[in-house]
């Protein structure tokens, strides 16, 4: 028996049918419905091929030939058509630039090939810190952290060994390289805004690379013990010591006392080689994992662009060490010898610009201006909430651009500043012990303010009044004699132009006879 009688049996039936509202279509149109006993059923539409589903936007093949296609994700209602809508943004660049998101929002669709520099030039960013990180593995097997004989053995470490400058300089080169390639691509991530939605994380952890960064090379810079690298930690503990409540306290940890000392060096020593490489690696891990949550997916494979930027990096390093660059080494400092005049790292020459030329402001200049940069940058993620992750906002960009132009351009005004500190008398590593205890005491003294000692061409000191030359000591004079000397010179030697020194000890007398013992025999 049929569900629908078509032979008129009942017209009224049929007639208030065909008068009520059709929802099914035409008002005539029942060839959708069969018999009970008919269970041949109409043949299902073909379906669109899967390549097909851009074409309901008007693509043709031709126009397709140049465009990067974006694949809707497969099993969802309606992926084609948000497939166009994803395809259309991608062509005029208003989508998101989440990859994730070019696939339904999870993860399921094909991504965009990255077309930014930033990927691969991170790859040029971890060639300079392995550079970095390996050399370092080797001036630590010969370095000893003691003020009396950390620099000896970096001097040591560049006559004896066959390698031991490019060492250093590859050390020195890599590090600079870092620093100089992480404040590139952090700011081509601002301005691309790349900190915004799933970015955030990356954004972060990118900072956090950096300011370890920072933490090595500033902690590093006072292992060698030179006169450079004490005076410019003691400018930089000043610093922190002018932070408000906390600041000092803060100081007093950093240098294990009151002043630079042995514990600063031990604590700068443990910074440097063990606490900071790990926290190092701890954040390149946290970003790692940031770029995989933001791209949805396990990070790639090395591509052959980003192998070959951290090939050339590292090669350049290698060559400016090879060619062209030198790892300065000052020399040794010595406690009570003042008057030398830090000169900081080229990424710091902006702050100190602002520090000479606005005495006044100092603290502004060396704790609030740099806190609240780093604050802006933190808080950018949730200043700027824009979808769009093409370009940072106007009022992101532009002041970026300012100030980082500003710091460059005080930078290279700045660097023609640099002072000119009287050179140091050298020593020699084949000095005994009691030699070198002379050769402290003799700048502690100020003994170069009267007598001048000349070598290699370069005068050291100054002469004063009759006062001899360094290298026209008698060296036939005994130790006891030279004691003598330094602790009565007005009985000893007739003259009162020499002060005493009777305050310091018989030992102390005897070893700064020793060193000019070993300056008149000229060796």
């Amino acid at each position: 028996m049929s569900g629908f009688d078509f032979g008129g049996k009942d017209d009224e039936r049929d007639e208030r049918r065909r008068d009520e509202p059709d929802v099914f279509g035409e008002p005539d149109d029942f060839s959708a419905f069969a018999d009970d006993d008919d269970t041949t059923m109409p043949p299902e539409p073909a379906r669109r091929p899967r390549e097909d589903a851009f074409d309901v936007a008007g693509f043709d093949d031709e126009d397709d030939a140049d465009r990067t296609v974006v694949p809707p994700a497969s099993g969802r209602r309606g992926a084609p058509v948000r497939a166009v809508a994803r395809q259309r943004d991608h062509d005029s660049g208003d989508e998101d630039d989440d990859p994730r998101d070019f696939g339904g929002g999870d993860g399921g669709g094909a991504e965009l090939p990255p077309r930014r520099p930033g990927g691969a030039l991170a790859f040029g960013v971890l060639a300079a810190l392995g550079v970095t990180g390996l050399t370092g593995i080797g001036i630590s097997m010969h370095y000893e952290p003691s003020t009396e004989l950390a620099h000896a053995s970096l001097r040591a470490l560049e006559q004896d060994q066959t390698y031991g400058v490019l060492l250093r300089t590859l050390h020195w080169l890599g590090a600079s390289a870092s620093i100089g390639l992480l404040i590139v691509v952090l700011l081509g991530a601002l301005l691309r805004g790349a900190y915004r939605r799933r970015a955030t994380f990356a954004w972060w952890s990118g900072l956090l690379v950096f300011l370890v960064a920072i933490g090595l090379g500033v902690t590093g810079e006072l292992l060698p013990w030179t006169q450079q690298a004490v005076a410019a930690t003691e400018v930089r503990t000043g610093i922190v010591g002018m932070a408000p409540e906390l600041g000092e306290p803060l100081r007093r940890v950093a240098l294990g006392g009151l002043e630079i000392a042995q514990p600063t060096l031990t604590r700068f020593h443990a910074l440097h080689v063990a606490i900071l490489p790990l926290m190092l690696l701890g954040a390149l891990w946290l970003h790692v994992r940031a770029r995989r949550h933001m791209h949805g997916r396990p990070t790639p494979g090395v591509t052959f662009a980003q192998g070959l930027v951290g090939i050339v990096v590292a090669a350049a390093i290698g060559y400016g060490a090879w060619q062209h660059f030198r790892a300065p080494l000052g020399e040794v400092y010595v406690a009570g010898d003042v008057g030398y005049q830090a000169w900081p790292e080229w990424h710091f020459l902006w702050l100190n610009y602002l520090l000479h030329e606005f005495p006044a402001y100092d603290r502004i200049a060396a704790i609030w201006l740099p806190a609240g940069l780093l604050g802006v940058l933190l808080l950018l993620p949730l200043l700027d909430r824009s979808r769009v992750r093409r370009f940072a906002h106007p009022l992101v960009w532009i002041p970026a651009i300012l100030v980082f132009g500003g710091m460059v351009t005080v930078s290279v005004i700045h660097a023609r500043q640099r002072p000119v500190n009287e050179p140091t008398m050298p020593y020699s590593l084949e000095w005994s012990s009691t030699e070198r205890l002379g050769y402290r005491l003799l700048r502690q003294q100020d003994c170069l303010e009267c007598h001048q000692y000349s070598h290699g061409g370069i005068d050291y000191g100054k002469q004063d009044h009759d006062a001899p030359k360094l290298e026209e000591m008698d060296p036939a004079l005994s130790l006891a004699d030279y004691a003598k000397i330094i602790a009565d010179p007005a009985t000893e030697l007739q003259t009162d132009d020499m002060p005493a020194f009777d305050f310091l000890s018989e030992e102390e007398r005897r070893a700064l006879g020793a060193v000019l013992q070993r300056l008149g025999r000229g060796d």
